[in-house]
């Protein structure tokens, strides 16, 4: 399994599914109780981000989670 292929198709299958996130809905209640579209969409980001200044040896900004929605619990 090439990892980073799976990575970027994995990557590009959430841009899909953000891209079909009708205009309005961002604040409509996700799965993850307390959660909006939004707070999930920034956590995923928030993760990637993290992730990759991770791989580039830099130390985390933060140990919460995404900005914004660090007190609530996800999935």
């Amino acid at each position: 399994m090439d990892i980073i292929a799976a990575h970027l198709s994995a990557e590009d299958t959430f841009e899909d599914v953000l891209r079909r996130v009708p205009d309005g809905a961002w604040d409509k209640p996700s799965r993850c109780p307390g959660w909006t579209i939004r707070d999930v969409t920034g956590h995923v980001v928030w993760g990637r981000q993290l992730v990759a200044g991770l791989a580039r040896g830099e130390e985390p900004r933060s140990r919460e989670g995404a900005p914004g929605v660090s007190s609530h619990q996800c999935c």
